[in-house]
C-alpha cells in the first residue's frame, strides 16, 4: 500500500481496497465500526494553512456490474499496489504526501545554504487519487448503492492518510520552531543539522503511522471499502 519516491521527498500511500461484492450491507455508513482515529482531521494553525495544499484527482471507469467495475479499476488505476495486495492486483486509490522546503521547493534533506529561521519551514502537497464511475446511470440494479457506500468508505480511508501527513507536518513545524528558538545563536551548520534531525524523526513517524493505519484497518477493508 505504500510507495516511496524521491526519498524522503514524497510519501505515497494507497488504499488496499480493490474488490467489492454486489451485496447490500446492513451496516450504516456512520457505524462506529467503520471509523478510525485517523479519520479525525487535525486542527491546522492559521500560520500553517497557506503551506498545506490538498487536491483530489480521479481516473474514469465504466461498467454496469460490480465485476465490470472491478475490472475497469484494475486496468485504469494509476496507483501501485503494495506487498499487502494479491499478486498482479493494483490499488484502486492512493494518497501522495509531498514534503518540500517552502523556501525553494527543494527536498527537505537539501538544507545547505540555509540559515535564517524562516527558511527552515516545509510545504506539504497532498494528492488523493480516486476512481470515478462515469456511466453510473447504466448500472445494474443495486450496484449504484453499493458503489456509493464503497466510494465514501474509500474516500474516508484515503483522507485518513492525508490527516496523518498533516498532523505530523504540524508537529514538525512546532518542534523545529521551538528547537531553533532555544538556540538563537547557533551557526548555520548547526541549524541545518538540527532541522535535519527533526525532519528525519518526523519522516519516520509519518511512515510508521501510515503502516499502522493500514494494518489496523486491513488496508481500508475494516473501514467499509469491501463487502462480505
Amino acid at each position: 500500500m505504500r510507495r516511496w519516491i524521491l526519498l524522503p521527498l514524497l510519501l505515497a500511500f494507497a488504499s488496499g481496497c480493490s474488490l467489492f461484492e454486489d451485496k447490500k450491507t446492513a451496516i450504516d455508513d456512520d457505524d462506529p465500526r467503520l471509523k478510525d482515529i485517523e479519520h479525525i482531521p487535525p486542527a491546522i494553525p492559521a500560520p500553517l494553512a497557506s503551506f498545506i495544499e490538498r487536491k483530489e484527482v480521479s481516473y474514469d471507469i465504466q461498467g454496469r456490474s460490480v465485476a465490470e467495475l472491478n475490472e475497469a479499476m484494475q486496468k485504469a488505476s494509476p496507483c501501485i499496489a503494495s506487498i499487502l495486495h494479491h499478486e498482479n492486483e493494483k490499488s484502486v486509490a492512493c494518497t501522495q504526501s509531498r514534503f518540500t522546503l517552502a523556501h525553494n521547493d527543494a527536498p527537505p534533506n537539501r538544507v545547505q545554504g540555509l540559515c535564517r529561521t524562516e527558511q527552515f519551514r516545509l510545504r506539504l502537497r497532498i494528492t488523493i487519487t480516486l476512481p470515478e464511475w462515469t456511466n453510473a446511470l447504466d448500472g445494474h440494479f443495486g450496484v449504484a448503492d453499493a458503489w456509493e457506500f464503497f466510494h465514501r468508505a474509500l474516500t474516508r480511508h484515503e483522507e485518513g492518510h492525508a490527516n496523518i501527513a498533516i498532523s505530523e507536518f504540524i508537529k514538525f513545524d512546532q518542534e523545529v520552531t521551538q528547537a531553533l528558538a532555544q538556540r538563537p545563536d547557533s551557526t548555520c551548520e548547526r541549524k541545518q543539522r538540527l532541522f535535519t534531525k527533526v525532519w528525519q524523526r518526523s519522516y519516520r513517524k509519518v511512515k510508521q503511522r501510515n503502516q499502522e493505519y493500514d494494518r489496523r484497518t486491513a488496508n481500508g477493508v475494516n473501514n467499509g471499502t469491501s463487502f462480505y
